[in-house]
């Protein structure tokens, strides 16, 4: 989703404690990202395999977060952002093409993203899990309404799909709406016990990209990018690009 990326791209001189990524990264998340769009609304079938994907890896996230402590950073967080939560949305866009039903299968790629953010949630009172909502969260408030009309009209569906969909008070002001997140992010950033845990949380920002990328290339296609090896996973090295 190359409007994601681009957006989230900037987004990152704001959110301080979380650095800018090398360019060629960066280039490489953008491609990934770009592709993962276009395969996502090149069929029905396509559009179900990633919009399943999605109602894992946001429950998962969703879940976690709702369930963290009032007192933790990322429940001070979740907690003052009720309008976020995006999977009873995408089980709506699931029901609109017929695709919903209880206990919907994950792919190996999802399972491994929906794992991961477990994982952060049970360790250091889940302060990691703010690197994950910073990836979906940002790329979905900057770029991800403008992706609801291309979708609708690639899948000639009834409707725009409901994940593109922000509630009214956002709307409003969507930019004010993102730079109180912007803030309430710093403020969990400065919260955290030194320099060593917030670099985890960049870490793990790093780690929710490629999980997002691994999602996208899954079906590995005819021609990887040359920054993926021949099994689909992310080449985060720094020549990967040239």
């Amino acid at each position: 989703m190359c409007i994601y990326i681009s957006s989230l791209v900037a987004s990152t001189l704001i959110f301080s404690f979380l650095p800018r990524a090398p360019f060629h990264l960066l280039a490489s998340y953008t491609s990934v990202f770009g592709l993962g769009f276009l395969r996502s609304v090149a069929t029905k079938d396509d559009y179900v395999h990633f919009t399943t994907g999605m109602y894992h890896y946001y429950g998962a996230m969703e879940e976690r977060l709702g369930k963290s402590d009032r007192s933790s950073l990322a429940g001070k967080v979740w907690q003052q952002f009720p309008e976020l939560p995006r999977q009873d949305k995408i089980q709506h866009d699931l029901k609109i093409v017929g695709a919903w039903k209880e206990g919907l299968a994950m792919s190996p790629a999802t399972e491994k993203y929906v794992n991961s953010i477990h994982t952060a949630a049970d360790e250091e009172g889940g302060a990691r899990l703010l690197g994950h909502l910073y990836v979906r969260y940002f790329a979905d408030l900057f770029g991800g309404r403008a992706l609801g009309a291309p979708t609708r009209l690639a899948l000639k569906l009834p409707e725009t799909p409901h994940f593109y969909v922000w509630d009214a008070s956002v709307e409003a002001n969507r930019r004010e709406y993102i730079e109180r997140l912007y803030v309430e992010l710093n403020v969990a950033g400065e919260g955290m016990e030194d320099a060593a845990q917030r670099e985890r949380v960049v870490d793990e920002a790093r780690l929710a990209f490629a999980h997002n990328a691994s999602v996208y290339v899954e079906q590995v296609p005819p021609l990887l990018p040359p920054f993926l090896n021949v099994k689909g996973r992310v080449d985060l090295s720094p020549h990967a690009s040239q």
